[in-house]
């Protein structure tokens, strides 16, 4: 099970929130003219997740964050770091993941899990090339299977700390029960 949320299926209510939205979120996104799938894109999409209402919930999601749009992600990211920047929280040095694809990536991946595709970063997945249909037909820049593979190295390194704390307390919690004459070793 992963540590991440953004790498679990997506919950049920939030599921049935964008079955609830989808005729919406498709009504804004056409009025701001924001991409939708061809019908090329949905047919190869509805071959990999073998469900038409699964085809229509990831794109009406995919147009409701409008991934495409890079400066709009770009401000929000800056903003989020400002604000964290005035809690104390420092931010890593290095290269950075544009953020649109970054959005895109931990947004449509648990719908995509969801409905059946693995969690797997190989070449030929169907979750990476799920999200490369979908990437490309909204104009997002980059290779969501990088973003992809960033984000599950991330996850191993959270759950193997997690582990080795939940090993600590445990530990703890038996040297204090036992007393003295147990070896800390």
């Amino acid at each position: 099970m992963a540590y991440l949320t953004e790498l679990q299926p997506v919950s049920a209510e939030i599921l049935e929130h964008c079955r609830g939205h989808m005729l919406y979120w498709h009504m804004l996104a056409d009025a701001l003219r924001i991409p939708k799938l061809d019908r090329i894109d949905r047919e190869h999409l509805e071959k990999i997740l073998g469900d038409w209402e699964a085809v229509q919930v990831v794109e009406a999601r995919a147009r409701q964050g409008n991934f495409g749009d890079a400066e709009d992600h770009k401000d929000l990211r800056k903003a989020v770091l400002k604000l964290l920047h005035e809690d104390g929280e420092k931010q890593a040095r290095g290269k950075r993941t544009s953020p649109n694809l970054e959005a895109f990536v931990e947004s449509m991946t648990p719908l995509f899990l969801h409905f059946g595709a693995r969690l797997s970063s190989a070449e030929n997945s169907a979750l990476v090339r799920g999200l490369r249909i979908v990437a490309d037909a909204m104009g997002v820049d980059g290779e969501p299977r990088n973003e992809l593979r960033r984000l599950i190295a991330l996850d191993r390194k959270l759950t193997l700390q997690h582990r080795q704390r939940a090993a600590e307390v445990w530990a703890e919690a038996i040297r204090q029960a036992f007393g003295p004459g147990v070896n800390r070793d």
